[in-house]
C-alpha cells in the first residue's frame, strides 16, 4: 500500500517504455520532416523540368524562327515576289500562331505547377509580351495581304509598307526576347530555391538525426540509472539468504525500486529483531 501523503510516480517499466516511445517519435519526426522537405524539393524541380524549361525552349525556338522569318521575308521581298514566294510566306504566316499558342499553353502549365507547390506565381511579363505578339500578328496579317496585292503596283508604296512590316517583325522579335529573358530569370530564381531547399533538407535531417541520437542516449542513460540498484539488491538478497543481515542497502529514491528496497530492509530488520529475540529467549 502507498503511504498517505507520498507522491505517486510513474512505475519504472512505464518510464522506460515512455522513454523508448519518445525515441521512436523523434525518429518518426525526423523521417516525416525529411520526406516533406525532399517532397518540396522534388516539386520545385518538377516545376523547372515540366514548366519553365519547356516554356523557355518554346520561346527560344519561336525567337529563332521569328529572326529567320524576318530575314527571309526581307530578302524574299527584295529579290522577287513570285507566286511560290507568296505561297511560302502565307504558309509561314499560318504556322506562326501555332507557335504562339504553344507558348501560351506553356505559360498556363507553368503557372498551374507553381500554384500546386505554393502561392500563385503568374508570369505576367511573359503574358504581356505574348499578348503584344498576338496583337501584332493580327495587325500584320492584313498588311502582308496588302503587300501581296500591291506587289506589282506603286513601288514607293510597297517599300513604305515593307518598311512598316520590317519594324513590326523586329518588334515581335524583341517581344519574344523579353519573354524569354523573363522565363530565364524565373528559372534562375527557381533553381536557387531548389538548391536552398535541398541544403535546408540536408541540414534539418542532420540536426534532427543528431537530436534523435541525443534523445536515444539520454533514454539509455535514464534506463541504466533507474535499473542500477537491481544488482545491489540482488547481492543483498543473496547475503540475507546466507544469513548475513548486517550490511544494508541504502537507496533513497521515491519510486517503485526505492520502495521495494525500503520494504526489503524493513523485513530484514524484522528478521534480525526476531532472531535476537529468539537468542535472548534461549539464553534465559
Amino acid at each position: 500500500m502507498t503511504r498517505p501523503g507520498r507522491r505517486k510516480w510513474l512505475t519504472i517499466p512505464t518510464r522506460i517504455v515512455l522513454g523508448y516511445i519518445v525515441v521512436l517519435v523523434a525518429f518518426g519526426v525526423v523521417g516525416g520532416l525529411s520526406f516533406l522537405q525532399h517532397h518540396r524539393t522534388s516539386q520545385t524541380l518538377g516545376l523547372l523540368e515540366d514548366g519553365y524549361l519547356p516554356l523557355a525552349l518554346t520561346l527560344s525556338q519561336a525567337k529563332a524562327t521569328q529572326s529567320v522569318y524576318a530575314n527571309l521575308v526581307e530578302r524574299a521581298l527584295h529579290s522577287e515576289r513570285s507566286t511560290p514566294t507568296k505561297s511560302w510566306l502565307r504558309a509561314a504566316l499560318r504556322i506562326r500562331p501555332t507557335t504562339l499558342q504553344r507558348a501560351y499553353d506553356g505559360v498556363d502549365k507553368a503557372e498551374a505547377l507553381a500554384e500546386e507547390i505554393g502561392p500563385p506565381a503568374p508570369l505576367r511579363s511573359v503574358r504581356r509580351e505574348l499578348n503584344a505578339i498576338a496583337k501584332a500578328y493580327d495587325d500584320i496579317d492584313a498588311k502582308y495581304e496588302q503587300l501581296f496585292d500591291s506587289a506589282n503596283e506603286d513601288e514607293e508604296a510597297t517599300e513604305d509598307l515593307l518598311s512598316k512590316l520590317r519594324r513590326t517583325e523586329q518588334r515581335i522579335e524583341r517581344n519574344y526576347d523579353r519573354a524569354s529573358q523573363s522565363v530565364q530569370q524565373r528559372i534562375s530564381r527557381t533553381s536557387a530555391l531548389a538548391a536552398a531547399q535541398s541544403e535546408r533538407a540536408t541540414f534539418l535531417l542532420g540536426l534532427l538525426g543528431l537530436l534523435s541520437l541525443l534523445v536515444g542516449i539520454a533514454v539509455t542513460f535514464l534506463s541504466q540509472r533507474l535499473l542500477r540498484p537491481i544488482p545491489l539488491l540482488h547481492q543483498r538478497v543473496a547475503a540475507v539468504a546466507r544469513g548475513d543481515l548486517s550490511s544494508a542497502v541504502e537507496i533513497k529514491r521515491d519510486d517503485d525500486l526505492g520502495h521495494l528496497v525500503a520494504e526489503f530492509e524493513r523485513m530484514v530488520r524484522a528478521l534480525g529483531a526476531r532472531d535476537q529475540s529468539l537468542r535472548e529467549a534461549s539464553v534465559a
